[in-house]
């Protein structure tokens, strides 16, 4: 049987699923088909144990429905389970595939991040960030509903003029690095953030996490630099940005901040933030 779990509040494309994708890629199955509202799973580890192992599972929706789904399982199911995008972010899909709307993610699953925030252990597809990163995800969230391309470029460049630098001091596998004026750390499994942003170009989800520090740039070259993150290039800038690659690290610092984790915005409650993989 094939099983349609649907995020219908996901992006700008809630209320039209192409299930006409789905039918292409699954033709067989398609005739046995049952649909679901995310909202109506209570338990996604009770769901996959009372359906049949060779049931076939695409979930619907953008990052902020994957991490929930990661977050909701303690196991790799025995399923199949595939993604099929239709948020208005997609950055999983992004450094996965450019072209695939529907994508088998069993063996993406499998082993990925945690962080440890506000004393909750959570997973992660594609990366956490804060200082600006968080700041404007929290603007984003706060002061409109729509979440494009174009929102997330004005309130970044919004957040550049209005943003405080801060504190940061960050242990990456025991090699402790302190920031004073920093911008924004993300660290990175997959390779983009903000709708399609390369923040960290060469991050492939293999081994290691890279953590990408924005620091002691001058305000009005920040916005300069900024639009060179889109293609990756902000690594030109080495005085600005630095990119370390590590396994475990530790974040600390006394700010105010919010953290995003695949685009979802916590307020950060107390540090450390860790995270591993």
């Amino acid at each position: 049987m094939l099983r349609i779990l649907i995020n219908r509040k996901a992006g700008k494309n809630n209320k039209k699923i192409d299930f006409n994708s789905i039918k292409k890629k699954f033709p067989k199955q398609y005739l046995n088909k049952k649909i679901y509202n995310v909202e109506d799973v209570n338990n996604y580890d009770h769901f996959f144990d009372s359906i049949n192992f060779k049931d076939v599972i695409v979930l619907v929706g953008g990052d902020g429905t994957y991490n929930h789904f990661i977050n909701g399982i303690s196991k790799t199911p025995n399923q199949k389970i595939f993604f099929m995008r239709s948020g208005t972010g997609d950055d999983f899909f992004r450094s996965i595939s450019k072209k695939n709307k529907i994508i088998l993610v069993n063996d993406y699953i499998k082993h990925l991040p945690k962080v440890n925030i506000n004393g909750l252990d959570l997973k992660y597809l594609n990366g956490i960030g804060i200082g600006l990163d968080g700041y404007v995800g929290n603007q984003i969230k706060s002061k409109t509903s729509s979440k494009n391309a174009f929102t997330f470029f004005y309130y970044s460049i919004v957040g550049i003029l209005k943003f405080k630098t801060f504190i940061l001091n960050i242990d990456i596998d025991g090699n402790n690095l302190k920031y004073n004026k920093t911008w924004f750390c993300s660290i990175m499994f997959g390779s983009t953030f903000g709708r399609g942003m390369k923040v960290a170009p060469h991050a492939t989800r293999e081994k290691e996490l890279h953590a990408v520090i924005v620091k002691d740039c001058p305000r009005w070259l920040l916005l300069f630099i900024f639009p060179f993150i889109y293609f990756g290039k902000h690594i030109w800038f080495k005085k600005y940005v630095d990119i370390i690659e590590g396994n475990d690290l530790e974040l600390l610092f006394k700010s105010k901040q919010y953290c995003q984790i695949d685009g979802e915005i916590i307020e950060v409650k107390k540090t450390p933030i860790r995270t591993n993989i």
